[in-house]
């Protein structure tokens, strides 16, 4: 009879300690049961009764080196119920991660919630061109092709992404390529991808893993049409014979108003004159030119971490193509690149 009590005993006290999980005023509402690795995958918080206007505070243990990738939750409201979700990685070729515990406090409580074990699983048997990159969604949303050196073509794709580690992509037959401008928030990222393939390529394929579909997609991009579109880094011969048809119809109109105003001193056309006048100032002002330190390196694109195409190798002067921030375009030997402002001479 003891021991039926006791059993009985035993019993209630973890079906009460049940009741009280599934009624706790914090909570995981997710967390997943596996992950691959490199992957980026969502942990989410439900807290009940959760006032917006109040601010409430999250903090991983600090001592663990899984972190999430950004400390600011995504914020989802539903009537008196809150989810906050995090975003992780998986960066480590391990079996298994710990999610480290989380305190979560503001003026009135404090809450723990102990750590989750997620299991690691190994990637699916890979495609040949698979680029390393697992996503719920990826879009390319623009693509830019253009001349590298006299052998050699420079393509960047924009990328726009879902759940994405694009950190981690990589096109095996490429010569050389990078991650640029990445930026995150919450399960959004967008990133710059370049590479330099040879000038004769003509189209290029690469997989990634689609998280949602769980299998390979395939994206192709038609390097022979972009590099035929008008692109900020170069200039063709139709180009330039545009511009002169430009320049010589605004001037042909700068010649009309200014006798129609000289014959009949209306003051619209004399408007007319002066605002074309400015615009063809503006347009056809002689390009900007600059001095140019020796040693300066020539960057593949305008940031701080692209890579260098080359070193210049004396004191130069050169014509400004383009300006980005603190950068200046330039062509140097047959290549395009990027200068930065602190190479540029003193006096």
């Amino acid at each position: 009879m003891l021991n039926f009590f006791w059993r009985i005993g035993v019993f209630l006290f973890f079906y009460s300690q049940t009741l009280f999980a599934l009624d706790a005023p914090i909570s995981y509402s997710y967390v997943p049961k596996f992950v691959y690795k490199n992957e980026v995958f969502p942990v989410t918080i439900a807290i009940k009764h959760f006032n917006p206007k109040e601010s409430i505070h999250f903090e991983f243990d600090p001592l663990s080196l899984m972190q999430p990738l950004e400390f600011k939750p995504v914020v989802t409201l539903n009537k008196d119920e809150a989810f906050f979700t995090f975003y992780f990685k998986a960066k480590y070729d391990l079996q298994s991660l710990t999610i480290p515990s989380l305190t979560i406090w503001n003026r009135d409580f404090s809450y723990l919630l102990n750590e989750q074990t997620i299991l690691v699983k190994k990637t699916p048997k890979t495609p040949q061109n698979y680029a390393g990159v697992m996503a719920a969604n990826f879009l390319i949303t623009l693509v830019r092709v253009n001349p590298y050196d006299s052998s050699n073509s420079l393509v960047e794709l924009h990328i726009k992404a879902v759940q994405a580690n694009l950190e981690n992509m990589h096109i095996n037959s490429v010569k050389e390529d990078g991650i640029e401008a990445l930026k995150r928030n919450g399960a959004s990222v967008k990133a710059i991808y370049y590479f330099v393939v040879p000038a004769s390529v003509k189209k290029i394929a690469f997989s990634y893993y689609n998280l949602l579909q769980k299998k390979f997609l395939t994206k192709e991009i038609n390097i022979a049409f972009y590099k035929n579109r008008l692109e900020f880094n170069t200039i063709t011969p139709k180009e330039l014979s545009f511009e002169k048809v430009k320049k010589y119809t605004l001037f042909f109109f700068i010649i009309l108003f200014a006798l129609m105003f000289y014959y009949t001193r209306d003051k619209v056309y004399l408007f007319i004159l002066l605002l074309s006048t400015i615009i063809f100032v503006l347009f056809f002002l002689p390009k900007k030119r600059i001095c140019i330190n020796e040693g300066a390196s020539l960057y593949v694109l305008p940031t701080q971490k692209s890579s260098v195409s080359l070193q210049i190798t004396q004191k130069i002067t050169k014509t400004v193509l383009k300006k980005y921030q603190n950068f200046y375009k330039i062509e140097y030997h047959g290549i395009t690149g990027w200068v930065k402002d602190e190479d540029l001479c003193k006096n």
